[in-house]
């Protein structure tokens, strides 16, 4: 299964469970011998391939996930993208609260309605700067 592939406006509160039942099904991974991997109960497992409760929030048990059901690297953020729209993106909310600059940006490029060639230019700027800023940091790292 491709978690990349899922279109991200159909995501609901199903969607994560769903998916990671249908990896550990490919991987022929039991529901007991999951949860066991993950030190979880079996029943909280189910409830999660269900539906019946939101993705977990301990990291320990998403990057959990990951390893067990064998995500890829170039699926990790959807898979994490899929996990937050069980709870409605609420990791995004507290973040958003505290920086003003962060909700004027976004309501910029709401207006903007940036195509997929554009939000391209703007990730590459951006990794340009998070690469630069972390070679700064390394620098002065190694100055002191």
């Amino acid at each position: 299964m491709n978690f990349n592939d899922i279109d991200l406006l159909t995501y609901d509160k199903y969607t994560f469970g769903k998916c990671i039942r249908r990896q550990r099904e490919e991987l022929g991974i039991s529901v007991r011998g999951l949860a066991k991997n993950l030190n979880i109960s079996p029943v909280y497992l189910s409830d999660i391939e269900r539906g019946n409760r939101y993705a977990p929030v301990k990291s320990k048990i998403l990057n959990g996930l990951i390893e067990t059901l064998k995500i890829p690297d170039d699926q990790i953020d959807s898979f994490y993208d899929m996990a937050y729209a069980t709870k409605g993106y609420s990791e995004y909310s507290k973040y958003l609260m505290e920086n003003r600059n962060v909700r004027d940006f976004l309501r910029k490029v709401m207006k903007a309605d940036f195509s997929s060639l554009e939000w391209t230019y703007i990730n590459e700027v951006l990794d340009d700067m998070l690469n630069n800023r972390e070679n700064k940091d390394n620098m002065k790292t190694k100055v002191k």
